[in-house]
């Protein structure tokens, strides 16, 4: 056993480094907020977005702080790091569940379920997100517990640092221990605890408040296309990028990890359970919580999947072969394990798919890079651009960014809470705008398209990225112009759509 241990961790290593070389910085615009709050904090300019704005704009504060401690002794680029960081920690998560697979006697399952995990394009989209991490700690914490209370506890709250809904994964942590010792562990909770309220003081001290404003600033956006975005729909948008990732039995895969989190739960560990729980608990969460679908929401609940499918497998071949009055059917119980195992393997085709892809899908990355490079290049360090997706290109331009959802910009959030995009803008009108052709609403299409807007703006670059299927273009603010003056926010309602400038 300890040789197919070790076998297998050197492998997902191999497997690991391969991917972090192939998706190095590869991350989506919502990770480069936290790129830039940690580029900002390496660079002595405060934990900040817009350099001395103090808004609390990022879910992974903890990220962004091991991140600039790494990018400052390093000098390595912080996407890059974020990839590797990521790396380890799916190799992490994939290792715990493997030792205590082990001592569950399950081995098989254990090596499937993490590579499932390690090669999963639908977990490696998520790279430099804070559930990577939160996992990591809270399974962690979760194989420590009764060998070093202390260890776990502390492991457990910087897990709450990493994401604060890592709050239900220590709460659900902390009521299995209650219900292996039939009494709190005061050590370990009071270590949670302490840790939990210093990472509250340090977000206090920072930012005023507790907690970041990025819920509000998801719910707000989904005010744009209500009924596309929350309820059902979350899941609708899950299960797109879930078949998109894991092949064409994606719906096969996903039956058998909703059953093997029963298998977990009464046969797994400590951690398998906490994972399974997390899962679940997370998915329900924020459906109720009506937010639209973002691909770190689901994390949790793909990683549970993704274990639990071999334990479903497993269960039902070690059911058949079990039972006294099947004991001649043990070929069919080894079918079935290899049936099983054959069922799984569509998944490593979406992942073959993916990886020779190269995430050339997302086209964000090419046209954001190439407008914030040139509005770096092109303007001085006081012009600010106003745009709706600000990650790769408030990273890449290192200019002040107007976020018109609000996740950075507060005095938006009134006006995206209504869907008003033009209002948002009106608010506080930037030397650049950012327009592109890649989605059928272009971000600022509905500003672009107001009358007033071609004396006001002028096409000053465009890049045309045929690969992506589109293009990006950035306005400048005429010497000048006369723009409406701000106003309160309105309620979003279709218009007809005019064709934009240039």
């Amino acid at each position: 056993m300890r040789r197919a241990i070790c076998g297998t961790l050197l492998l997902w290593a191999a497997l690991a480094a391969l991917l972090a070389w192939r998706f190095a910085g590869k991350a989506t615009d919502d990770i480069y907020v936290t790129y830039r709050y940690a580029w900002n904090l390496a660079h002595g300019l405060g934990f900040t977005f817009n350099p001395g704005e103090r808004v609390f704009g990022l879910t992974d504060p903890g990220v962004g702080l091991l991140l600039a401690l790494a990018h400052r002794l390093t000098g390595l680029p912080l996407p890059l790091l974020g990839t590797v960081f990521s790396a380890l920690a799916l190799f992490g998560i994939a290792a715990l569940l493997l030792g205590e697979s082990a001592e569950r006697v399950r081995l098989p399952e254990g090596i499937a379920g993490g590579t499932l995990l390690l090669l999963s394009g639908y977990l490696w989209t998520a790279q430099g997100s804070g559930p990577l991490f939160v996992l990591l700690f809270l399974l962690a914490a979760a194989r420590l517990a009764g060998r070093s209370d202390l260890a776990s506890g502390l492991l457990a709250g910087l897990a709450f640092w990493f994401r604060p809904d890592a709050a239900v994964g220590l709460a659900l942590l902390g009521l299995l221990l209650l219900g292996e010792r039939r009494r709190l562990p005061w050590v370990w909770a009071s270590t949670a605890s302490a840790v939990v309220l210093a990472g509250c003081a340090a977000a206090w001290a920072a930012f005023g408040t507790l907690l970041p404003n990025t819920l509000a600033a998801k719910q707000a956006y989904a005010a744009f296309e209500p009924a596309e975005r929350r309820g059902v729909a979350f899941w609708r948008d899950a299960w797109a990028y879930w078949r998109g990732f894991e092949g064409p039995w994606a719906a096969a895969l996903l039956a058998l990890g909703l059953l093997g989190l029963l298998a977990l739960v009464l046969r797994g560990g400590r951690a398998g359970r906490l994972l399974a729980l997390d899962g679940l608990a997370l998915a329900l969460a924020y459906t109720l919580l009506r937010v639209p679908f973002f691909l770190w929401y689901t994390v949790p609940a793909a990683a549970a999947l993704l274990v639990g499918a071999p334990w479903a497998v497993g269960a039902a071949a070690r059911a058949l072969g079990a039972r006294p009055s099947l004991r001649s059917l043990r070929r069919l119980a080894a079918a079935v394990a290899i049936a099983g195992g054959l069922l799984l393997a569509p998944a490593l085709w979406g992942t073959w798919r993916w990886f020779a892809g190269g995430a050339s899908g997302d086209w964000r990355l090419a046209a954001y890079s190439q407008a914030g490079e040139w509005i770096r290049d092109h303007s001085t360090p006081s012009d600010d651009v106003a745009l709706e997706e600000i990650g790769i290109l408030g990273y890449t331009s290192r200019r002040p960014v107007s976020d018109l959802m609000g996740l950075v910009t507060p005095r938006a959030v009134p006006y995206a809470a209504q869907g008003d995009l033009i209002g948002a803008f009106l608010a506080k009108p930037t030397e650049f705008l950012i327009f592109h052709t890649f989605t059928w609403r272009g971000g600022t299409k509905p500003i672009i398209t107001r009358p007033w807007f071609p004396a006001a703006y002028a096409e000053a670059a465009r890049f045309d990225l045929p690969q992506q299927g589109g293009s990006i273009t950035i306005y400048r603010r005429r010497p000048g112009a006369k723009i409406p003056p701000p106003r309160p926010p309105r309620a979003h309602r279709p218009e007809p759509v005019s064709a934009a400038p240039g």
